[in-house]
């Protein structure tokens, strides 16, 4: 009896060993499973990745790292201009002083003034039968000295308190030939101050002086205007030969 119970133990060992066998092929084939999973899970992260990549950025950029980023919704091509930065002074149009000008010549786009100043004029002209001025910034020059001195000087007439006189403040300026010279005072737009420079003004409130009467023979023209120390608006404007 105790014999018989020893041996049905001495079996037992060869069973359990069996099932051990068993749950180790199956925990051996999960692991490769799951290491199958992770390897493949790897490989498509980074197809995904590298796919990604290439969409996100141009293939001029992908080969040259010097090449611009490119910003959406921006314009790329050219630089955008900031609205707070103040404009480039334009180059001075016209002719050189003492050649025949085009009747095209302008004063530049930002000279306001001159433009002004310049179309009244020759708009008169026209209607005298004259050919048409162009700018001048050697007579802008010389218009803005006498402005200058007057309004810090206080004084309000064409020759100065030294004796100046327009064919002197022009040829210091660099203008050569002769001038004509009118300052306006009161007008309150250099169209205003054009129309009314050469000729007797028919507002009280607008004085004018000047050297001669408008006729044809110029050439040249430059002006300028600002306001004095009461706020009145003064225009200078010289005609060149």
């Amino acid at each position: 009896m105790f014999g018989s119970t020893y041996g049905n133990h001495a079996s037992r060992p060869d069973i359990y060993s069996g099932s051990r066998r068993r749950f180790t092929g199956i925990g051996t084939i999960a692991a490769g499973f799951v290491a199958l999973v992770l390897v493949l899970g790897a490989l498509l992260t980074s197809e995904l990745g590298r796919y990604g990549t290439s969409d996100s950025a141009p293939d001029s950029q992908a080969t040259d790292p010097q090449a611009p980023v490119l910003t959406p919704g921006a314009p790329n091509d050219v630089p955008s201009a900031d609205p707070a930065a103040p404009l480039a002074p334009a180059a001075p149009g016209g002719t050189p002083d003492g050649a025949r000008p085009s009747a095209s010549s302008t004063a530049p786009a930002g000279n306001a003034t001159n433009r002004a100043v310049l179309a009244t004029v020759n708009k008169s002209l026209t209607k005298l039968g004259c050919d048409e001025v162009a700018y001048s910034p050697t007579l802008q020059k010389a218009s803005a000295t006498h402005l200058t001195a007057m309004v810090t000087s206080g004084y309000l007439t064409l020759v100065g308190p030294n004796g100046d006189d327009p064919g002197k403040r022009a040829r210091a300026a660099g203008y050569e030939r002769n001038v004509l010279e009118a300052i306006v005072l009161g007008a309150e737009t250099p169209n205003e101050a054009a129309a009314t420079g050469f000729s007797k003004s028919t507002d009280a409130t607008v004085r004018t002086q000047a050297t001669g009467s408008l006729k044809c023979g110029y050439r040249s023209l430059g002006a300028d205007m600002r306001r004095d120390s009461r706020n009145v608006p003064i225009t200078v404007i010289f005609l060149g030969k």
